[in-house]
């Protein structure tokens, strides 16, 4: 059998997992567990936690926030790169990238299961592709697509005997009454729009529902080590269609899909052909026909017809070119070969460990070595019963209305009359750090105080995430880039000083404030970009259960939501919700924050809404420059222009909230300048002392050249360049595909420069 189709299947499965793990790294990482982060891993140009290697970091950025940004934008163009070409250069340095991510040890990443498998099935992909330095491509290694069978059957067979260990060392009871799924949809992490529906159905629905999780976690994995064909393509059908049902239930990240990734080497390149016969044909038909113009076919010929001379023409291989080219060919197949076996060799040495775990009496996820080369799962073997969720409320005392607002996270539940959303793949890590201290921990709290809401209540109270009070905190002081992380919009959170009226002479509280602090000062007039935080948030917990469909339009809303719209109170509640006890954590920061806020220089006070846009539209822009390149068709010099305007895009984009490390890591080369030279002279006659003044000079720069409406300059000149390099090719889907992307690119930019200017 043939596994060429296979593996580009797997490599492109593993190319979304890394994209999805990169694209969270450089969204969320920074403000979650950055050097100024909620649980810092980084301090001091340090990681915190030792012991595990982080070859990017250690060897070649260093550690900071600047060189975390820089390696996640790097993994999405790696993680594009795997997927289009296959290469085992673009999987090594993946993997190695995403590696250093996860060995940082930060609380909100290293602590996920699907992290440890999207490295382990990441290490195999290298050796999945093929060779690199070879003209020609090296046919699918049968060990490795045998690896990838039994990551699968680990993966599935430890799921399935969690479940089935001792009670009370991590497995519910309900597994073996068939009765995990009734409570399981509304408790789980992050419910999508479609797990109320699920909730709802009867109960003999349920219970085979759980009867065949037993199935397709205990009894398939056997089946798929059969040697036989048709036993071993039906598990694997069974086993993806079981886990994108489940993608359908609720939002799990991108856990279910590197774990129906490897039940994709259960199959071989004749099924595959058969399955996506008629799909990819209706695909090429209608995006990747080619339109041959007038000459092509005069074209075609030639090039044949010097293909053909070349093949009569080919000297005999001496004895010289033997030995230079041929031996050493020859040399490196066989040493590739042995690599295969040896790789063979070391998973199966390191498989002892997982056994071990697998039939022992508690099976728990685990990892055995420094690199994720093995690793056992077992998700979900616990099943809470009851949602204790914790429910932020802020509040702003100097508008005319004196009612608390609610501050929802991005898609756990809050408002009862806010739908669930649907991120999947993609991975909300507050979100699911806030269920795991919360919701998969509270329940053992009220079990203790035997069911009593107000005891236990205080008790939540008293044991609230650490990261969750620094995350109010970080609010109050007007940490915009905290405040991203959570579901409402800034401008609500942040008012405008304008709005911000006490009633006494329709003077703001802002400039209130400021007249406090400057008292000589008779007037103050703010500028208008000024926003003012919120004066108190307060937290409080309550239970949560869906809604059921006939549930009355007009319920009452509690005294936390006064203020849903009328809107939202003509719609149907998705959530019931009730509070656990009276007591609640109220924070409010001094009056002195606005001074604190403006001495904030560490938390990235500037920071645009807009960055990861520009960078990740630069990045996605890059990659089309490169995968639409044709050597025949396309000039060389405009794709390259192309190129270096991206990179500056992208550099200014990314060095935007770093000027001191730009002024650092520019200063060695304008030193040398003659231009410099001439001009520092210029700034004598400042206040600035005489041995910084390149410094003084950079940060000059910084204002004209670090800033967004340089950004919407050179994407103008991208546009026209592109249109230029776009005007000679075929047409295809990506090259339509292409300019929507440069057009929303624009739309980025001019927006961020709007911004900025104001």
């Amino acid at each position: 059998a043939q596994y060429e189709k296979v593996r580009s299947l797997l490599l492109k499965g593993c190319a979304l997992c890394y994209l999805c793990g990169n694209l969270v790294s450089a969204i969320q990482h920074r403000s979650l567990w950055g050097e100024h982060g909620l649980t810092p891993a980084f301090r001091s140009g340090r990681k915190v936690r030792d012991g595990r290697p982080t070859p990017v970091f250690e060897y070649l950025l260093g550690y900071g926030d600047l060189q975390l940004e820089l390696l996640s934008w790097c993994g999405v163009l790696l993680a594009l790169c795997l997927a289009k070409y296959e290469s085992a250069v673009a999987a090594g340095l993946s993997w190695v990238c995403y590696l250093s991510v996860v060995n940082v040890q930060a609380d909100f990443t290293y602590s996920y299961g699907w992290e440890w498998l999207t490295c382990e099935a990441g290490f195999l992909a290298i050796f999945l592709c093929s060779p690199p330095f070879l003209r020609e491509s090296q046919p699918a290694p049968f060990l490795v697509i045998w690896l990838f069978r039994w990551l699968a059957f680990r993966s599935l067979l430890g799921m399935g005997m969690s479940k089935l260990g001792e009670l009370g060392d991590g497995a519910s009871a309900c597994w073996r009454d068939l009765t995990c799924t009734t409570t399981h949809y509304f408790t789980q992490p992050i419910p999508n729009p479609f797990s109320r529906f699920f909730h709802f159905l009867p109960e003999f629905v349920h219970k085979t529902v759980a009867a065949m999780t037993f199935f397709e976690q205990i009894v398939l994995p056997f089946v798929m080590l059969v040697p036989w064909r048709c036993a071993r393509i039906a598990a694997g059908l069974c086993e993806i269609f079981f886990q994108f049902c489940i993608v359908g239930t609720g939002n799990y990240a991108w856990i279910n899909f590197i774990g129906a990734l490897p039940c994709l080497a259960l199959f071989d390149d004749a099924f595959v052909t058969m399955i996506g016969g008629f799909v990819s044909s209706w695909w090429n038909r209608f995006f990747f026909r080619k339109r041959e113009g007038p000459g092509d076919k005069a074209v075609d010929k030639e090039n044949k017809s010097v293909d053909e001379k070349k093949e009569v023409q080919r000297p005999k291989a001496g004895f010289i070119s033997a030995v230079l080219f041929y031996a050493p060919l020859q040399i490196y197949r066989l040493a590739y070969k042995m690599s295969l076996i040896s790789l063979f060799l070391f998973m199966t040495y390191k498989s002892k460990d997982p056994l071990f775990e697998l039939f022992s009496p508690a099976p728990r996820i685990n990892n055995y070595d420094n690199y994720f080369f093995m690793t056992s799962q077992g998700v979900f073997s616990s099943i809470n019963s009851i949602r204790i969720q914790p429910v932020l409320e802020y509040q702003h005392n100097y508008l005319h209305h004196n009612y608390y607002q609610p501050l929802d996270f991005k898609c756990l539940p809050g408002s009862p009359h806010r739908t669930p959303c649907f991120v999947s793949p993609y991975h909300q890590r507050l979100d699911w750090q806030t269920w795991i201290h919360t919701t998969a921990s509270f329940e053992n709290i009220l079990r203790d105080n035997h069911n009593d809401k107000f005891e236990a209540g205080s008790k939540m109270i008293q044991e609230t995430p650490s990261f969750l009070t620094t995350l109010i905190e970080r609010i109050l002081e007007g940490d915009e880039n905290a405040a991203r992380l959570m579901g409402v919009r800034l401008d609500k959170l942040y008012i405008n000083h304008s709005n911000a009226t006490t009633g006494d002479n329709n003077v703001t509280l802002f400039e209130k404030r400021m007249r406090k602090l400057t008292p000589t000062t008779k007037s103050f007039v703010p500028s208008e970009s000024v926003k003012i935080p919120p004066q108190k948030i307060r937290l409080r917990y309550y239970f949560y259960a869906f809604a059921p469909y006939d549930a009355d339009e007009t319920m009452p809303v509690p005294d936390s939501h006064r203020d849903t719209s009328k809107h939202q109170l003509a719609l149907k509640p998705f959530w019931n919700e009730d509070r656990v006890g009276h007591e609640q954590y109220e924070y409010e920061l001094d009056r002195k924050r606005d001074e604190h806020r403006r001495r904030r220089t560490g938390y990235y006070a500037e920071s645009s809404q807009w960055r990861h846009w520009i960078c990740g539209l630069s990045i996605l822009s890059s990659f089309f420059s490169i995968g639409n390149y044709d050597r025949k068709r396309d000039s060389a010099i405009p794709v390259a222009a192309l190129l270096s305007l991206h990179l500056v895009v992208f550099t200014i984009a990314l060095f935007y909230d770093y000027p001191e490390t730009w002024v650092r890591a520019v200063r060695p080369v304008v030193e040398r300048l003659v231009v410099v030279r001439r001009f520092l002279p210029s700034l004598h006659g400042s206040m600035i002392p005489e041995e910084d003044l390149v410094g003084a000079f950079l940060r000059r720069v910084d204002q004209e050249f670090i800033s967004y409406a340089v950004v919407r300059t050179l994407t103008y000149v991208l546009l026209v360049v592109r249109a230029l390099v776009i005007g000679r090719r075929r047409a295809s889907f990506w090259n339509v595909f292409e300019p929507l992307v440069m057009i929303y690119f624009t739309y980025v930019t001019w927006r961020a420069a709007s911004e900025e200017e104001l």
